[in-house]
């Protein structure tokens, strides 16, 4: 798909420390009642550009972490993807790839969606083999044995899962995981854990 879309290559590209590091400067400049008020702007239809903006740029940051490779991130939403990941190759190239950003989301907003119900949504993409999906975590799981869940595995090109797994308010920074890609054998896997990118305390006084 990459090689039929030669206009990707004149998107906008965001850096995604950069974006991530700005939004966690306002958050810190925000009340504990405004962050609030901010996760139930996201579940709302004006806040789902904003919610998927930053999700694209975790995405891009960990998949960079992951790899040891740069990466960046455009938003240009067509019907079968949400953004387009510009990335180096390990031949030290550039790709563009398409990326369709999926959540499990909290069990409080959908508590009958699970892992296994996730990963047979995504069964239906039989014919999507130019694709990445990044699937975004926002609960706490126990450990689970993805083969097992991926009993019909999706036609993608790759699948990759990230989640928090410390508070955002941990001293050091928060804690993510990131693996990938999980439509490869498990020994071609790569799991990753990564900091979220954040300004560094001398930086916050001046």
């Amino acid at each position: 798909m990459a090689s039929r879309r030669p206009e990707w290559s004149n998107l906008s590209y965001l850096d995604p420390a950069a974006e991530l590091m700005e939004a966690r400067r306002r958050d810190r400049l925000r009340t504990p009642a405004e962050i609030q008020g901010r996760r139930a702007f996201f579940r709302k239809r004006e806040g789902r550009a904003e919610k998927q903006r930053l999700e694209a740029c975790l995405f891009a940051f960990g998949w960079s972490c992951a790899t040891g490779l740069p990466a960046s991130v455009a938003m240009h939403e067509l019907s079968d993807y949400d953004c387009v990941l510009r990335r180096g190759t390990e031949a030290g190239g550039e790709e563009h790839v398409p990326v369709q950003l999926k959540e499990l989301p909290p069990t409080r907003v959908d508590p009958d969606l699970d892992f296994g119900a996730m990963f047979r949504k995504l069964g239906k993409y039989v014919d999507s083999e130019d694709l990445v999906v990044a699937l975004y975590v926002n609960r706490r799981i126990s450990k689970c044995d993805l083969d097992s869940l991926l009993v019909s595995k999706p036609r993608l090109r790759e699948l990759w899962i990230l989640g928090a797994t410390s508070p955002a308010e941990r001293q050091g920074g928060q804690e993510w995981s990131i693996v990938g890609s999980v439509t490869r054998p498990p020994k071609a896997r790569v799991t990753c854990r990564f900091t979220y990118p954040d300004v560094n305390a001398s930086d916050e006084g001046t």
